[in-house]
């Protein structure tokens, strides 16, 4: 029952951890240019994904950097091609090779029951 108890009984948390020696004020100070750095940085990233998207639909040439990432995801859709085809070589191998441990059980049983 103590189980029960302990774990219906609000835990007390500590929201808010100042480092020693710094006030609430310099706290916020230093959050608010995190945010204003955070928000600068995202609208970077938004007006970087607009050109990536412009230039893909506008056919325009990939720059360098793009060129060798599809070349690398051509390279990986060639090696999952490659597995696929392995798998099913493998997949293939095991039943022939189940069949004939099918056949050689069945061809011992035969000589087993003839003898």
């Amino acid at each position: 029952m103590s189980i029960i108890t302990r774990f219906m009984k609000p835990q007390r948390v500590q929201l808010h951890a100042l480092e020693p020696n710094e006030t609430w004020y310099e706290r916020c100070y230093w959050l608010a240019l995190l945010v204003k750095e955070l928000k600068a940085e995202r609208d970077q990233l938004r007006a970087r994904n607009a050109e990536l998207l412009q230039q893909v639909n506008a056919g325009e040439p990939l720059s360098f950097t793009e060129e060798e990432f599809l070349a690398m995801r051509q390279e990986l859709n060639e090696m999952h091609k490659a597995k696929a085809k392995l798998d099913n070589r493998v997949s293939r191998m095991m039943q022939v090779n189940q069949a004939l441990l099918d056949e050689v059980n069945d061809l011992r049983n035969g000589f087993q029951r003839a003898a």
